[in-house]
Parts: structure tokens; C-alpha cells; sequence
């Protein structure tokens, strides 16, 4: 295995040291592993990054619809904030057969 030398931070080298999964894992080993985690091995299609395109042009257009837009044509009332952040939610409606 050929070597080469980096300049890093301390402050870069502890963090390195504390991802470290065992004691003797080498820097090596860590930054591969960080690596791996991190490259999409399916990188996005050209169908579906010209569909995320299109859907970029039409809302930049205005071309969406809100929350409170949506739950309006479904017919949903939308809980108070307080209710949702607080846990309290509203009783379901019995049903009055």
C-alpha cells in the first residue's frame, strides 16, 4: 500500500480519534469507512432528475398547492398549533347513527 501525508487540524485529528470503532483502528480505516457511508452508490437517474427539474421550473412558477390548500379540498380541519405541540388533540366526532 503506497502512503501519503495530510495536513489536518488537531481539532479535525480528535474528531478522527473519536469515530474510531476500536483502539488500534488505523486513520485510514476511518476515513474509508466515512467515505463509504457517504457516496450513493445509485447515483439519481436522468429520468428521475428531470422529473425533480420539472417539478424545480413549476413551483418556481407558483404551480403548487399549500397545506392549508390541500386539507381545504380534502375536507380536513387542521388542529390548532397548540393542540399539536402540546399533545392534545381534538375528540373524534362520534357518530351520530
Amino acid at each position: 500500500m503506497q502512503s501519503t501525508s495530510i495536513r489536518i487540524r488537531k481539532k479535525t485529528r480528535d474528531h478522527l480519534q473519536r469515530l474510531k470503532q476500536y483502539p488500534r483502528e488505523s486513520f485510514d480505516d476511518v476515513i474509508s469507512r466515512l467515505i463509504e457511508a457517504n457516496v450513493d452508490e445509485e447515483p439519481l437517474s436522468e429520468e428521475t432528475l428531470a422529473a425533480i427539474e420539472q417539478s424545480l421550473k413549476e413551483y418556481r412558477k407558483g404551480m403548487y398547492h399549500t397545506h392549508e390548500e390541500i386539507l381545504a379540498d380534502l375536507g380536513v380541519a387542521e388542529e390548532p398549533k397548540e393542540a399539536r405541540i402540546s399533545g392534545k388533540s381534538r375528540e373524534p366526532e362520534k357518530d351520530s347513527r
